[in-house]
């Protein structure tokens, strides 16, 4: 019987362990790779992207510049360009090659950062470094640079990066944003001087004398451009904001703009100004509030609480800091205030007063909560007095009410009526409230101190002190950040709180002429001060303390009374402290000083700073920059930011 040999096309090749498709096969290639018998042909591309002719190969538009390889390297990311297929293949000697001029905007190469008459990644420069009007050094940044030269601006922020810079007599509505603008006022008053070409002399252009603060351009031995120190904005995503920029002088740095720090005063008519504090000197802001019946501000100085009228049935105006500019962006009507207290008393007629927005109002530390006292002025027969609580939404558009309480045990409780509120004194979260108000049935002013939270309510605190009435009129108050310890100067006497978990403790002393403006940190240390004269103005230090059943101060060890200091306004008039404040930190305090004019209203006004020694005591006072303002009222002026 005859045998038969059956041979397979391709060699008879085994291909059971083959593991390989088209797609794993270079473009041209075939291989045996299943049992069909035929040979597959691969769809991998060789060299996709070449450039005629060379080993070159063309990359994509997405190129990456970055820390993306785990080295903490910036490095250049480059692609070939992409094909349809999943797997591409080069030989050996490939380059990888992109225009660089397309690298150009990656890299951040543009042409004012080159030297004029010279290119970088296809991209020509403009800069001119031979001199000009305006060359100064300019330093962006939240770390302190260098100084390179006198006149070099080193702006403290992260808000813009790689901005337009301009520099203008004002803010002007068109300019672009992710800029910076020094606004350096009237710049015909800009000092210049050149070389004269024929003989070498210097020719000054314009001369504003001491004014000039700013040399912003330079030539060595050509001409130097100066103008006045500027303040410095930015404009981003169409807000202008003030920013924190210094000044190089040759020998240190300068503060000439600062961002988050103002004085916000009452002036005459019921207006209020808002003062720029630059290097602690007050620069008038070109806004002006009109604030009904007062006006308070929030500790972080993004909101201002006002009146709406003149009436004490009065409604409320919230403004709002955007950038460096306050408008109203929220009103509360009388109306509405009513309906809130008709909700939770029952009544039908309530008709809400209050005398004084400042007096009558608090703001949380942070700005997001704010409570309203009054008391309702058509039902004095009956508990009338009321808190409105206040939180800020999560879309920063509103103050949204969230709560209110009629106060049923506010003193006296036994007749069942209050009177006007007269003062409210509060912590950092509003957990702890102080109020001062005055019986509608005597002269007598109570004080009444409330815990609990703004987002729940309040609860009275029990009094040590039965004789919870004083005599006088209008009062200044202070209550420590972390609530612990309050003073209310009320007329001939002042009385100083210390409070427990719920219990207030009192002591009162007396004292003439009545204090002008306190302010008590969270160690109980009480800055004081009264107003008069040159012969009995002074400052002083006090210190309270508690001994777990009576609260009491003392006089700080070698502590001095400031009854006068070296001043650059004139004290030969009416001298007072319109606000005393201490720094965030709370280890310094400055103080907003008036003088001239009569004790309501100043003709000058100057910042202070305390000087402590190394033991705490307080030992001198240096004025930090007078202002040119006047007409500063002592009741409404605020500092913040400190």
């Amino acid at each position: 019987m005859g045998e038969a040999l059956l041979v397979r096309k391709g060699g008879g090749v085994d291909v059971s362990d083959s593991t390989a498709t088209s797609a794993d096969i270079i473009q041209g290639k075939k291989a045996y790779i299943d049992d069909s018998g035929e040979a597959k042909a691969g769809t991998i591309p060789l060299n996709s992207g070449q450039i005629s002719g060379t080993n070159h190969m063309e990359c994509d538009e997405n190129v990456v510049v970055g820390n993306h390889s785990l080295d903490n390297k910036q490095r250049l990311y480059i692609r070939p360009t992409a094909q349809a297929t999943a797997r591409q293949a080069y030989e050996a000697d490939s380059w990888f090659t992109k225009e660089t001029s397309k690298l150009a905007p990656h890299l951040g190469i543009t042409a004012d950062k080159i030297v004029k008459g010279n290119t970088i990644c296809g991209v020509t420069g403009t800069a001119d470094t031979s001199g000009g009007i305006t060359n100064f050094p300019l330093t962006i940044s939240t770390a302190q640079p260098s100084p390179i030269d006198i006149g070099h601006i080193w702006i403290n922020t992260a808000r813009v990066s790689n901005p337009n810079c301009y520099i203008s007599p004002s803010i002007l509505s068109g300019f672009p944003d992710n800029s910076v603008i020094f606004v350096v006022g009237d710049m015909s008053t800009m000092y210049s001087w050149s070389a004269n070409r024929a003989n070498g002399y210097y020719t000054e252009l314009n001369n504003i004398n001491s004014d000039r603060g700013w040399r912003a351009g330079v030539k060595v031995g050509a001409y130097e451009t100066w103008f006045k120190s500027p303040m410095v904005y930015t404009k981003v995503n169409g807000t202008i904001y003030i920013e924190t920029a210094y000044m190089w002088d040759g020998t240190k740095w300068l503060n000439i703009s600062t961002a988050d720090k103002y004085v916000f005063s009452q002036l005459a008519n019921s207006t209020y100004g808002v003062y720029n504090v630059i290097d602690h000197k007050l620069y008038k802001k070109e806004i002006g509030v009109t604030a009904y019946g007062g006006a308070n501000v929030s500790k972080n100085g993004q909101f201002i609480l006002t009146g709406s009228s003149n009436l004490m049935a009065r409604g409320l105006n919230i403004l709002k800091r955007t950038g460096d500019t306050f408008t109203v962006f929220q009103s509360i009507s009388n109306a509405a205030l009513n309906a809130y207290a008709m909700a939770v008393s029952g009544l039908t007629d309530t008709v809400m007063y209050f005398l004084n927005v400042k007096n009558a109002s608090a703001f949380s530390q942070d700005g997001n909560y704010m409570i309203l006292v009054a008391h309702d002025a058509n039902n004095t027969s009956t508990q009338n007095m009321y808190i409105f609580r206040f939180k800020l939404n999560s879309a920063g558009t509103a103050f949204d009410l969230i709560g209110t309480q009629r106060l049923t045990d506010a003193y006296p409780s036994s007749t069942g009526t209050t009177g006007y509120v007269l003062k409210v004194l509060s912590n950092s979260d509003l957990s702890r409230v102080l109020i001062q108000y005055s019986s509608t049935s005597s002269s007598y002013l109570y004080v009444n101190v409330f815990y609990g939270s703004v987002q729940n309510g309040y609860t009275r605190m029990a009094s040590n002190n039965t004789n919870t009435s004083m005599s006088g009129l209008w009062a200044k108050g202070s209550m420590s950040p972390n609530g612990k310890y309050a003073i209310i100067a009320c007329g001939s006497f002042s009385r100083i709180f210390y409070l427990d978990t719920s219990k207030v403790y009192e002591y009162s002393y007396q004292t003439y002429p009545p204090d002008d403006a306190v302010c008590v940190n969270d160690d109980g240390e009480l800055i004081t001060s009264k107003i008069g004269n040159t012969v009995n103005f002074n400052i002083r230090q006090k210190q309270i303390t508690f001994d777990g059943s009576t609260v009491s101060w003392t006089n700080v060890p070698n502590s001095a009374t400031i009854s006068s200091f070296s001043s650059s306004i004139s004290n030969a008039d009416y001298n007072g402290v319109c606000n005393i404040v201490f720094t965030k930190d709370q280890t310094n305090a400055y103080v907003l000083f008036g003088s001239g004019g009569s004790l309501s209203q100043f003709n000058n006004s100057a910042i202070l700073k305390l000087n402590f020694s190394s033991s705490g005591a307080l030992s001198s006072v240096t004025e930090l920059g007078a202002t040119l303002g006047a007409n500063v009222q002592p009741d409404d002026s605020y500092l913040i930011g400190y």
